[in-house]
């Protein structure tokens, strides 16, 4: 075919074709999945759902037949998660000499050039891992690193000022350090609700299995990878979909009250043990990474002079509190809905790559 009248032909099927987009993730017992339909790329319906989770992270026979019922109503539908483990990684530059300073086995690995100046890694089993849990909706599309959502959501750095982007989950964070908009540093923090602690990669699929580290030798190929990888390899166009962004649309910038919450009764609201716990955890992992990035001579350890956090569960002001402490600067927090954001990089990978 004539490569106008192809062309053509494909922006018609554009303007006429619904295509579909879910993000889904686990968030304590719940599945969390938020649903998109494009038509002339214009999104044309959205929705959020929560179904529970079952025992070994399966899925209920709801979820199933939504997911059904959503297929039928779209010409095509992409599925987006994220890597929910601490099994991962991000090194600048694109080569692999820094994954051998740190002792890494390349043949166990999945690894991502960004924009040309940083890497993502992780696992191969990390991604045999999500595919697994969502294999009883025919698996995912696309797998992003948490650092991708940061990316595409962060505000512009100020020039020569050193930037902590901190997202903040329901069951998880992540603390990144950018200079001029060059990823510095990263670091993955997990918390399990049942033992209030750290979890390790592989308690998330709620099954015993052989530990495996980033590491250990692997006996699978990765030119053996099929959707797996290319989930994590479509995110080498980011930089050409990212210039399309308003960093700050889908954000709401809250100026929080430090006073204590009360309840309708004037009392204060006392926090419960759990989230105590957990945030007591979290701040020994935002302390424990910048004294990683300060004192590890890997980085480039500049002092940090500005703080956001992307905050997905409305549970940063504790977080604030502590960041404010340590820094003595104010940090602002930034309101993000971790699905649709997660929707939104599907959408701009699959246009970028005109897989309408």
């Amino acid at each position: 075919m004539n490569l106008n009248i192809r062309k053509r032909v494909e922006q018609f099927l554009v303007t006429i074709l619904k295509i579909g987009h879910i993000s889904i993730y686990i968030e304590g017992s719940k599945f969390m999945v938020f649903t998109t339909i494009v038509q002339n790329r214009k999104i044309v319906h959205s929705e959020h759902r929560m179904f529970d989770v079952l025992g070994n992270n399966d899925s209920p026979k709801v979820m199933k037949d939504f997911f059904k019922s959503f297929y039928d109503r779209v010409k095509y539908a992409y599925v987006s998660t994220f890597i929910d483990s601490t099994n991962q990684g991000v090194v600048q530059g694109c080569t692999d000499t820094a994954l051998h300073e740190l002792g890494l086995d390349m043949n166990s690995l999945v690894k991502v050039c960004i924009k040309d100046r940083w890497m993502v890694y992780t696992n191969i089993y990390e991604i045999d891992r999500v595919q697994e849990r969502y294999k009883a909706i025919y698996g995912v599309d696309y797998i992003f690193p948490m650092e991708a959502i940061i990316e595409q959501k962060k505000p512009q750095d100020k020039e020569n000022q050193t930037t902590l982007y901190m997202m903040n989950n329901q069951n998880s964070a992540t603390l990144t350090i950018y200079k001029n908009n060059e990823l510095l540093y990263s670091s993955h923090f997990l918390f399990d609700d049942k033992d209030d602690s750290l979890i390790s990669p592989d308690d998330l699929d709620g099954s015993e299995k052989e530990e495996d580290p980033i590491d250990d030798d692997a006996d699978e190929d990765l030119d053996n990878l099929d959707m797996d990888e290319e989930g994590l390899d479509d995110l080498e166009d980011m930089d050409s979909s990212m210039d399309d962004i308003e960093d700050l649309d889908d954000f709401v910038v809250e100026e929080d009250d430090d006073s204590d919450i009360e309840n309708d009764d004037g009392s204060d609201e006392i926090q419960s043990e759990q989230d105590l716990k957990k945030e007591l955890l979290l701040f020994d992992f935002v302390d424990n990474s910048l004294r990683d990035y300060y004192k590890n001579p890997s980085y480039k350890s500049d002092f940090i002079t500005e703080a956001f956090i992307l905050d997905t569960c409305k549970c940063s002001v504790g977080l604030k509190k502590h960041i404010k402490e340590m820094f003595f600067l104010e940090p602002k927090i930034l309101s993000l809905d971790l699905g649709e954001s997660l929707c939104e990089l599907s959408r701009l990978e699959a246009e970028a790559n005109e897989q309408i």
